[in-house]
């Protein structure tokens, strides 16, 4: 389930708790109100007070749900105790074994913030795990947008989310666009990609990935040799049998 885009008025959230006292998640929707309602949250706000109490009992009423001890990170954080938030961060992932929409929602929270190095840090492990990668680029993209000078730490970023999920393509694939903006020389590339097929060399998607970088460097023998390697893998590629196509008729 994901928990990052609850939207509410505190006022509102407060009815909810009244309502439903002995619910955890109402508890935990006023403190997301409060976090959210607050444009430059302070440790001096007296809000935050009322988000203590609130994650106290969320975190009674349901101990093993984990995003609650994520809200009171954030809790801390607001405090002005970004040490501990940080440690208290680290252990819910531990705990969840690097959960994609916690280690998501982490990189949200330190965009909110404006510390996008510890941001762009949580967004590799998501990346390493989730389903939705494209969702986790998308969110890279914004993060250069607002500070550029992240830009050369993303190649190792996704460098390190290959090596904790070594059979995921897509990583590869945002890799090598991440490069095409770079300029990076494409030797780099077919390195990258040669790496893939060596731990993967029974997934087609990784021939055609490479297949694909030949294609974009005008060298048409090579890009036949991997997109057929691909089809020997799986016949049923369809797309592939078109590329083939438009690649002989180059010749």
């Amino acid at each position: 389930e994901d928990y990052t885009n609850w939207k509410m008025n505190p006022d509102t959230a407060e009815q909810l708790v009244q309502q439903f006292s002995t619910q955890p998640l109402a508890h935990a929707l006023l403190a997301e109100a409060i976090f959210e309602g607050m444009s430059e949250p302070t440790p001096e706000n007296p809000l935050l007070s009322k988000a203590y109490s609130a994650l106290l009992f969320a975190n009674i009423l349901a101990p093993s749900n984990l995003y609650y001890p994520y809200q009171m990170a954030q809790l801390l954080y607001f405090q002005g105790h970004k040490d501990q938030a940080a440690e208290k961060f680290k252990e819910i992932l531990e705990l969840s074994k690097n959960s994609s929409v916690l280690a998501e929602a982490m990189g949200n929270f330190y965009a909110w913030m404006r510390d996008y190095e510890t941001s762009l840090r949580y967004y590799q492990i998501a990346l390493a795990e989730t389903s939705d990668a494209n969702r986790i680029w998308t969110k890279i993209q914004l993060l250069l947008a607002y500070s550029p000078d992240i830009f050369n730490k993303i190649p190792q970023m996704y460098l390190d989310a290959i090596a904790q999920n070594p059979k995921k393509a897509i990583l590869y694939e945002q890799l090598v666009a991440f490069y095409k903006l770079d300029d990076t020389p494409m030797e780099k590339t077919f390195e990258l990609l040669k790496q893939g097929i060596a731990q993967n060399p029974q997934n087609p998607d990784f021939y055609i990935l490479l297949a694909r970088a030949y294609q974009e460097n005008q060298q048409i023998e090579e890009a036949i040799h991997y997109y057929h390697l691909a089809l020997k893998l799986d016949d049923n590629l369809l797309d592939i049998y078109s590329s083939l196509l438009n690649l002989y008729f180059a010749t």
